[in-house]
């Protein structure tokens, strides 16, 4: 099954908004309460009043139908463009945003050029990204799925120092 990137951001988008909407309400109507307690206060020193709280969860769980991760072979690519550097920024960028992990395999040493000179590679986003051969990318995205695995396991025991 294919993976709407579009569809996905985009609902993402939408929740991330809601929650916002819902918590700014949720503050506006805080604060009139606490207005209303403390003119309630000045009238009845010694009266309680209940606050409501509601709370919206967005799910950051990875949807399990989902992949973890995209490796893109390379390996027949011998030149990019500026337009190619900026689209695989984006896609990097977009998958990264759902967190779905998008490595690069088997690149000439001219397209890492072009990537190091289109600014694909900075702060966040090093070279580590890059692999030599598509079983080394396949390796490294196994150990990352195992290693989130396993901090998940460990948060759930409590075990996580």
């Amino acid at each position: 099954s294919a993976i709407d990137i579009t569809k996905i951001l985009s609902r993402k988008k939408k929740l991330e908004a809601k929650r916002k909407r819902h918590e700014k309400k949720m503050a506006k109507k805080a604060k009139k309460q606490l207005k209303k307690q403390r003119i309630d206060m000045q009238e009845e020193p010694n009266s309680e009043h209940q606050n409501d709280i509601a709370i919206i969860d967005v799910d950051n769980a990875p949807d399990p139908s989902l992949p973890r991760a995209i490796i893109l072979d390379l390996s027949p690519v011998n030149f990019l463009d500026t337009v190619g550097v900026k689209t695989i920024k984006s896609i990097r960028r977009d998958y990264g945003e759902i967190n779905i992990e998008v490595v690069l395999t088997c690149c000439q040493s001219g397209v890492v050029e072009s990537l190091q000179r289109g600014g694909l590679f900075n702060d966040k986003v090093t070279k580590s990204c890059l692999f030599n051969t598509i079983h080394d990318a396949v390796l490294y995205c196994q150990s990352e799925k195992t290693m989130c695995q396993n901090d998940e396991e460990e948060e759930m025991n409590g075990t996580n120092f």
